[in-house]
């Protein structure tokens, strides 16, 4: 289906190219939304228009408000130099955009196709495709031709450079890459504070990203040794008794078994050897020292051989 032509599109004189067509420049209204964020110095550009005209026609949709405007939406600085120039009738072509957001993605293509944006004007804009048109890093890549991994690098950086006005000056400012910021992002705000302010000095100061890079590589690096080697807090009192009492590994004999006991000999002192022999057998089961196993077992050895039932070799 062919889109019907509006009022503007009808009433706009042809130029010397079939694909595009003159305006006059009081019938464009500047857009409320620009990916470029300083005009900047148009000398140059005013000059070069002066001597050719404007060779890249203004990018323009029809205004859905008023049929008989229409809004610019890629040629700011274009517009601004033809206007200094006293030019009033200049070269238009028609975006097919249907919205303000698709208006705006058009104006990211046709800057990428020219004078590139600074890594902070794309972050910019990028974030704004995200909050207001609701677009995804992979539909932002695939319409202004970049990687998401380049989309996805850009809007990190903004991130974190919001955190630090110094680091979202140096960004905007274009005198820090903006790989360094995958790097900073690594480091958690208030986890990582003494660290995360010691490598934003260094990128303030010119560090290169790979070395700020195998910095935060390498503390991050030691801070997991040391939650992975967190020494098993010191058991006291009970729990020691009994972790340890779990260790000894005590062969002894039960004298509370009656057959075991017959093998007693001094008839006069049964009872009493027996007596001595389970309450020292228990004193080497509850014992958690090893001198104090030792010392128990050697009492153990002493009765055995009085009750007659050991023998001592030489």
């Amino acid at each position: 289906m062919v889109k019907a032509k509006s009022n503007i599109e009808e009433k706009a004189a042809p130029s010397t190219s079939a694909a595009n067509v003159t305006m006059n420049i009081n019938n464009i209204k500047l857009s409320d939304r620009w990916n470029r964020l300083e005009l900047g110095d148009i000398k140059s550009l005013t000059q070069s228009i002066a001597a050719r005209g404007i060779v890249r026609p203004i990018l323009v949709r029809v205004d859905p408000e008023n049929d008989d405007t229409v809004i610019a939406v890629d040629g700011r600085r274009r517009l601004a130099a033809a206007q200094k120039l006293g030019i009033t009738e200049i070269p238009v072509s028609f975006s097919t955009a249907n919205n303000d957001g698709d208006a705006f993605q058009d104006s990211m293509v046709a800057n990428s196709n020219a004078e590139p944006n600074t890594p902070y004007e794309l972050a910019i804009s990028y974030e704004e495709m995200v909050e207001r048109d609701g677009k995804t890093n992979e539909d932002i890549a695939k319409s202004c031709g970049r990687t998401p991994g380049h989309v996805s690098q850009l809007r990190t950086a903004l991130r974190v450079a919001k955190n630090d006005k110094r680091l979202l000056a140096a960004f905007s400012k274009d005198s820090i890459k903006s790989s360094v910021f995958r790097h900073l992002a690594k480091l958690d705000a208030d986890k990582d504070a003494k660290m995360l302010a010691k490598v934003t000095e260094l990128v303030l100061g010119g560090a290169q990203a790979q070395d700020i890079g195998i910095k935060i590589d390498a503390y991050l690096e030691k801070k997991a040794a040391k939650k992975t080697t967190k020494k098993e807090p010191k058991k006291r009192g009970a729990a020691a008794h009994k972790k340890n009492a779990q260790k000894a590994s005590l062969e002894l004999v039960d004298y509370t078994d009656d057959e075991i006991a017959k093998q007693i000999v001094p008839l006069r002192n049964k009872t009493k050897y027996r007596e001595l022999l389970v309450y020292h057998t228990e004193k080497a089961k509850a014992s958690t020292k090893k001198n104090d196993q030792i010392f128990n077992q050697g009492v153990l050895l002493g009765l055995e051989f009085g009750a007659g039932i050991a023998i001592l070799e030489d």
